[in-house]
């Protein structure tokens, strides 16, 4: 909610300061030709009691003015501007109204809420928000239904977003990782939540992720851990490298550190390699 909540303080602000911008709804659902949910002003004609709808705010105004709309709406008209939502082409402006829109709606019904996400053909990305948000206030039922996802990007997405959400610790990766559909390789999906971890702390990650106890989720993790430490320190990557057990997990992480960094610094690695007395990859000639 802290982004729905940034956003209905600035459309507010903006209501405050430029009441021109907003005016009393129009008995449309208000999407404007580019796609955002904002009405502005609205503007009687005298005696007539219809409603004029004018253009659009541009930029930044526009956008605090779809989620001042959000936040004045029931779930009545959150659905009606949906339903025009869903005969818009696809825009940035309908992305940005779909994300506020829906935002709101988990207010009041989070699985209505997902069901429209769905039904605009939204990338898992933005779903994976929604269900960040929902976590925020309700962890339990958010986790409970990501059992029900099928869709394994999706899900995946989903995952990382509650991780992040609950913590962004390693209670929180079991925590998710047990509520995963059956048919989902939660062992990829840990290894990948610790790479997540590792963008914050790669030491302190490769330090958790070496002491977990099934042998194989150990190599997965280990392994996604030292590709996120080569972006930030080749060395410290190659020398992570070398502790893993498995001989050709061991050769087959080096050999792609070093590809990697012999692209970007190849004088790097040769002084690296003159003063390591690490194992190397068995091939090793493109050096």
């Amino acid at each position: 909610m802290i982004g729905f909540g940034f956003g209905v303080v600035v459309g507010i602000a903006l209501a405050v300061f430029y009441p021109d911008l907003f005016g009393r709804q129009s008995a449309s659902a208000g999407i404007d030709p580019d796609g955002f949910a904002v009405v502005r002003p609205s503007i009687q004609s005298p005696g007539s009691g219809e409603e004029v709808v004018n253009s659009s705010p541009a930029g930044f105004e526009r956008r605090a003015a779809v989620y001042a709309r959000a936040g004045d709406s029931g779930a009545a008209d959150l659905d009606a501007m949906l339903e025009e939502l869903m005969l818009r082409a696809d825009s940035p402006g309908r992305r940005f109204s779909a994300q506020a829109l829906l935002s709101r709606y988990l207010d009041f019904d989070p699985a209505a809420s997902l069901a429209w996400a769905r039904k605009l053909a939204l990338p898992p990305a933005a779903i994976a928000a929604l269900y960040a948000q929902w976590a925020e206030s309700d962890p339990d039922s958010a986790l409970f239904a990501l059992k029900f996802e099928s869709d394994r990007v999706a899900v995946q997405s989903i995952g990382e977003a509650l991780v992040e959400a609950l913590g962004g610790d390693q209670e929180a990766i079991e925590r998710v990782a047990a509520a995963l559909p059956i048919d989902i390789d939660s062992d990829s999906f840990i290894a990948r939540a610790y790479a997540g971890l590792a963008r914050r702390d790669p030491e302190g990650t490769w330090q958790l992720v070496s002491a977990l106890p099934d042998p194989q989720l150990r190599l997965r993790a280990q392994q996604r851990t030292v590709e996120v430490m080569m972006a930030r320190d080749p060395g410290a990557a190659m020398a992570r490298a070398s502790e893993i057990d498995d001989r050709t997990v061991r050769q087959s992480a080096s050999r792609a550190v070093l590809e990697q960094w012999v692209a970007r610094d190849p004088a790097a690695v040769l002084e690296y390699l003159a003063g390591t007395g690490d194992e190397l990859p068995m091939d090793w000639s493109y050096i």
